[in-house]
């Protein structure tokens, strides 16, 4: 069934929406990040997680049309990955001088922060 041109409109308007909606929230991750606030990291990456759910379902049409938003939105991800595994080799540095004894607490840190992958 083809969609009108005003269905199609109001569709991408709402792709507009959501795409401006996620980067600021990866920007908020970012600041959060920054200044070390882990919990408020995890509460936007909730959201974000349920923002981009909705993004999957864009048709090619839609995505081409907010190619740029998506590139800046890919970008301000990266940024935070970034900024998340400074702050994450930081920790186990600290740790670093604690002793054997942290090994395990390192080796769950490295693991159970999952961060984006870089795609080429």
């Amino acid at each position: 069934m083809m969609s009108t041109a005003t269905e199609i409109d109001e569709r991408n308007h709402l792709w507009v929406i959501l795409l401006h909606h996620a980067v600021q929230l990866v920007q908020e991750m970012r600041d959060h990040a920054e200044h070390g606030r882990i919990e408020d990291i995890i509460a936007l990456e909730e959201a974000f997680v349920g923002l981009t759910a909705e993004l999957e379902h864009m048709d090619e049409d839609e995505i081409i049309v907010h190619h740029d938003l998506l590139q800046h939105l890919h970008h301000e991800v990266m940024m935070m990955r970034d900024v998340m595994v400074a702050q994450r080799d930081a920790i186990i540095t600290q740790l670093g001088g604690m002793g054997s004894a942290t090994g395990a607490v390192k080796a769950y840190i490295k693991s159970s922060l999952v961060l984006p992958e870089e795609h080429e």
